[in-house]
This record gives structure tokens, C-alpha cells and sequence, in this order.
């Protein structure tokens, strides 16, 4: 409610802030048990007690703690009058032929994912994020153009990308629908009330309780009652708490700190894989392991938490936050412009958010980088466009003056 009536009706953040939260959350209702299963397939477990509750609660606090710092912040830089970057370089017209480029290749991938399940899943494997950006380039065109046809084909496109993903047992389309969902809200804002939110809320469990289904249909867990409750608890978004609850637990006095070395291997490893490849280089950090310090095999998860605390220990997990909602912040910001680019970027960030807080932040710099990489290509297609028309207009300037 907080975040629905201020100005700026926050959805970044509190997608953010409910993500962070709810892996602390699922584990409420075992707090007074011995012992918590945090996966019913891996059986991952730890004892319960006094220092492991109070270490956790202080972790969950201080990032509380970091978000409100920085909320506290940006209201007051917009009280001073620090104006947003403003995206307007780019103009729709500008992207609709790579809108239907990535619309064409987004929809044979697709297909053919459909069609060949493993095949495509074995070669293509570890693309699912660029799959999604594609999907949202086409989204985000048919979002500001203001089409019913655009519309329904961005519609198919995503109800496609997400029964390929089932054919798979993958949830990747989860984000997907999220960051449209997110993306809508941002768009429509001014028009939408409470009750039509709430509505858009309920859809948000149902993709993600989706994603819980998929998950049991995947490991082959029987649909009773209590497995249903376990995965709705402990599923594989709450596991990742068991790298945090080692580290509370083994290296509470600071002697693990990394001082920083996991941010800087997280920026090291934006370039692409052949790059290592060809020096002979191993990749400090990969999507399927947000920490090189740290790994459960068959697991391939770890909160943000876990990552700003390894690095500076309870001062970095506040840190973290308040510099991620920062970053949130200014593209959560209502403007009066209807930038294609700035939407864009808000429903890529939308989409990286749970797999940021849960997997690592390699998620949401690969997507500020298909953001950038993207925002080139554009930059450039309208300057050489621009060049081509120069230059064929000058001719027949030309001969309509030596006419005269």
C-alpha cells in the first residue's frame, strides 16, 4: 500500500523488495521446528537455533534497512530537483525494423522449440535471456504503437515462448510474464485503481505458482497436499538461503571478507565465454554460478545477500540494496515522455530481478548490456539511414538547380 500511493507508483521496487523477502519468508513457519528442509529433492537441511534465527533476522532487517535508505535519498534529490536522464535520442520509428527483426527470430526459435524440444534445448542452451529481450523488444514496440495486431502477436509470442518452456520443464517464461505485466502497469498507470491491481497481483501468483507446477511436473513430485506445501515454501527460491545460513553460521566474525573481488569478477565476465576461451582463461563467474567462492552442485543459486555479506560483511548486504534500489528507483520514475528506449530497459530490469536476488547479478548486467549492444545497433541504422538519404537527395538537388 506504501508503495502503490506515493507519486510514483513504485513496481520495480516492490518487485524487488518482495523478492528479496521472500526467501526469509518461506522459512517463517520452521523456525520453531529442529531442523528445515530448504529442497525436498536435494534433502539441502540445517539445524535451528537461537544464533541461526537471529543471524537471518538481522541479514532480512539490514536490507530492509538499506532500501529505506535509499527511498529516503531519492525523495530527496527529487525535492532538490535532480532532473532523470531522459532517452530520447531514439524515437519509435527508429526501431521498427529490428522490432520485427527480433519479432521473426524470437518466433522461429520458438517454434522450433516447440517442435524439437531437446534438440533445440541442447544446442541452444544458456540463451533463454536473450530469447526473452528479444520478446520484449517486439512487446515493447507493439506497447507504445498502440495496435491491436502488434498486441495479440507480442501475446502469442510470449504464450509460445512459455508452452516451449513447460516442453522442457523451464520457467524462464515466469520473468517473461512478469516483466510485461510490469511493463503494462508502467505504461497504464494513470488509469489503473486499486481493485484492477490487485487483480494484476493475483495474476502474478498464478505465473508464479505456474512455475511451481512446472518445477514438481519436472522432478517427477507427486501432486499431494504436502509436497504442494513444501514447494509452494522451499522451492528452489528459498534454497538459496542454505549458502547464506553457512556463512552465517562458519564465518560470522569476518574472516571470509572478499573486500569487493566478487563486484569486480562480475564485470570481468560480461565479456562473452570464447573470449576465455581463447586466451585459456576460465570465466570468473557464469549464470549458473553467481559466486566462484561459493557452489552447491545441483542447486546453482545464492541470495544477493549472501554476496554483498561475503564481500563486506553486514554493512555490504545493507549496501547492496540501497545501491540496487537506487538503481530501481530511477527507472521506476514516471516521466511525461513515452520513450520506447526507457520502456524497454524497465521491462529488461523487470525481467532480471528474481534471477539478480537469487542467482546473481550477472542477470541484470547482461540485460543492461543487450540494452546498451541494442541501443547501438538503432544509433546506428538511423545514422547510415540518414547518410543514404543525404546522399540520394543530393542529385536530384543537383539537376533541379543547373534546370533553373
Amino acid at each position: 500500500m506504501l508503495l502503490y500511493n506515493v507519486s510514483v507508483k513504485r513496481y520495480l521496487v516492490a518487485l524487488y523488495l518482495l523478492c528479496y523477502s521472500v526467501p526469509f519468508l518461506g522459512l517463517a513457519r520452521g523456525m520453531w521446528a529442529e531442523q528445515i528442509v530448504l529442497w525436498p529433492i536435494g534433502n539441502f537441511t540445517f539445524d535451528v537455533n537461537e544464533a541461526i534465527v537471529a543471524r537471518l533476522t538481522s541479514v532480512w532487517f539490514l536490507g530492509l534497512v538499506g532500501g529505506a535508505g535509499a527511498l529516503l535519498l531519492f525523495n530527496l534529490f527529487k525535492r532538490v530537483g535532480v532532473s532523470s536522464i531522459k532517452l530520447r535520442t531514439i524515437e519509435l520509428v527508429d526501431v521498427r525494423y529490428w522490432a520485427w527483426f527480433f519479432f521473426l527470430v524470437s518466433l522461429c526459435y520458438v517454434t522450433a522449440r516447440a517442435l524439437m524440444p531437446e534438440e533445440v534445448f541442447a544446442v541452444f542452451t544458456g540463451i533463454e535471456s536473450f530469447a526473452v529481450c528479444a520478446i520484449l523488444v517486439f512487446f515493447s514496440y507493439a506497447l507504445l504503437i498502440r495496435r491491436f495486431w502488434h498486441m495479440l502477436a507480442s501475446l502469442l509470442l510470449a504464450f509460445g515462448y512459455a508452452y516451449a518452456n513447460t516442453r522442457t520443464g523451464d520457467r524462464d517464461f515466469v520473468v517473461l510474464f512478469v516483466a510485461m505485466m510490469l511493463g503494462g502497469l508502467f505504461y497504464w498507470s494513470r488509469y489503473i485503481a486499486f481493485k484492477a491491481l490487485l487483480l494484476i497481483g493475483l495474476l502474478a501468483v498464478g505465473v508464479l505458482a505456474s512455475g511451481v507446477y512446472v518445477s514438481m511436473v519436472r522432478m517427477d513430485v507427486p501432486m499431494t497436499e504436502e509436497n504442494v506445501s513444501q514447494y509452494l515454501l522451499f522451492n528452489s527460491w528459498n534454497a538459496i538461503i542454505l549458502p547464506m545460513v553457512d556463512q552465517l553460521t562458519n564465518h560470522w566474525d569476518g574472516d571470509h571478507l572478499k573486500y569487493g573481488k566478487t563486484y569486480f569478477d562480475m564485470v570481468a565476465s560480461m565479456a562473452p565465454s570464447p573470449i576465455y576461451t581463447f586466451f585459456g582463461s576460465i570465466k570468473p563467474i557464469t549464470l549458473d554460478n553467481p559466486a566462484d567462492w561459493y557452489y552447491i552442485f545441483g542447486l546453482g543459486g545464492m541470495h544477493a545477500a549472501g554476496v554483498g555479506f561475503e564481500n563486506f560483511g553486514l554493512m555490504g548486504v545493507a549496501f547492496d540494496v540501497f545501491l540496487s534500489l537506487l538503481f530501481l528507483l530511477l527507472l521506476d520514475r514516471r516521466s511525461e515522455e513515452r520513450s520506447y528506449m526507457r520502456y524497454l530497459l524497465y521491462m529488461l530490469v523487470s525481467a532480471s530481478v528474481m534471477h539478480w536476488l537469487w542467482y546473481g547479478a550477472m542477470y541484470v548486467l547482461n540485460m543492461v548490456m543487450f540494452f546498451g549492444l541494442f541501443a547501438a545497433m538503432v544509433l546506428l541504422t538511423k545514422i547510415l539511414l540518414s547518410g543514404v538519404l543525404r546522399v540520394a537527395a543530393r542529385p536530384g538537388a543537383d539537376s533541379a538547380h543547373h534546370g533553373v
